[in-house]
């Protein structure tokens, strides 16, 4: 809904006013383009998030991309938080913090993915391999961590 707002708000030219109602309120001065508001919501990515990836990366020697930009399959591109090659499916688990703008959407993903709040906001080794074992390995078994054990919250 936040989208649809923002685009009515800033890209959108209304029919009466001939300009955007941003511009009639002077929010601002010119007309955005869809790259814009596509900035103001990469700005809205949950930077610690990636972070704690990239530090339980080198700490567990596993393969993450932080931050992660994609496609969804209408062809918009989209940043996440990270993408955690070898866990979650074949193709990895692309993670999302819980305030992304556009977490809403996110059934349209064809990758697997997780939405994920403040508690990943800082690396806990025990948290991220929890979540990790939970998630499932999908890489070589050959490369299998040591420290993986494949034990689901669910067990």
């Amino acid at each position: 809904m936040a989208i649809y707002f923002m685009h009515y708000n800033f890209v959108r030219i209304h029919k009466i006013l001939k300009v955007t109602p941003a511009m009639t309120a002077n929010v601002n001065s010119r007309l955005w383009a869809m790259a814009d508001m596509v900035n103001v919501l990469d700005a809205a990515m949950d930077d610690q998030i990636s972070t704690a990836w990239l530090n339980a990366a080198a700490d567990l020697g596993i393969r993450v991309v932080a931050p992660f930009s994609f496609a969804f399959p209408d062809g918009r591109k989209v940043r996440a938080e990270a993408h955690i090659l070898d866990f979650g499916s074949p193709t990895g688990a692309i993670v999302f913090g819980a305030d992304h703008p556009l977490v809403g959407e996110l059934r349209r993903v064809t990758h697997w993915h997780s939405v994920l709040f403040e508690s990943y906001r800082k690396y806990d080794r025990s948290l991220f391999v929890e979540t990790l074992n939970d998630w499932g390995w999908f890489g070589d078994k050959g490369s299998t961590p040591a420290w993986y054990t494949g034990k689901s919250w669910s067990d």
